[in-house]
């Protein structure tokens, strides 16, 4: 310490960005929030759809005029799939690290019900706060995080109701149709 009034201040005047670890994408160490663990497992699987999408588009895969063409779908969807599984893995282990499990606890997803159990948990169950055994929290989530999620949740809510309202929708303009006919031979049967 010196006795200079005029002395630079010895503090960290940029923040304490050693609070939070550096965000890694693509890794098995760290913690993985529960926002950012929703919006890259479905970035993740819209991707790898939109890819199937296109392999079946460009190698012309269609499973009613072509017998073996169930086998090439589902070669394709399999090798696609690849991708999804061990992404999920790698996700799945990070966000059980920020709840401060081991990533072991993973396996529980091969057990039925107790893998929607896991699953309803790692969306919900928020991470310790501050550091934990498996190092720093991660960083806050970003506005493009919280917009992208909010998008990908209202695009959930809106494959549910349309969902339920399609066949809804189909059977109402069945029935629209059949009245229809009738009302036609009704007045068609009618003297001029």
């Amino acid at each position: 310490m010196t006795d200079n009034p005029f002395h630079a201040p010895a503090a960290d005047l940029v923040g304490d960005h050693d609070d939070y670890a550096p965000l890694k994408i693509l890794t098995f160490h760290g913690r993985l929030g529960r926002m950012r663990y929703f919006v890259y497992n479905m970035i993740a699987v819209l991707i790898v759809q939109l890819l199937v999408g296109l392999l079946i588009g460009l190698t012309g895969i269609d499973p009613n005029t072509d017998p073996t063409s169930p086998n090439a779908l589902n070669l394709v969807t399999l090798l696609a799939g690849l991708p999804i599984i061990v992404l999920g893995i790698l996700f799945g282990i990070r966000r059980l690290h920020d709840m401060n499990l081991s990533g072991w606890f993973l396996l529980l997803a091969l057990i039925p019900i107790v893998n929607l159990l896991l699953s309803l948990a790692m969306l919900f169950w928020p991470g310790t706060p501050g550091p934990n055994q498996y190092g720093p929290p991660p960083p806050p989530n970003s506005l493009a995080i919280k917009v992208t999620g909010a998008l990908l949740i209202l695009l959930f809510i809106g494959g549910i109701i349309a969902a339920i309202s399609l066949p809804a929708y189909r059977q109402y303009l069945e029935r629209q149709g059949e009245v229809g006919l009738r009302a036609a031979a009704h007045f068609s049967s009618l003297p001029a």
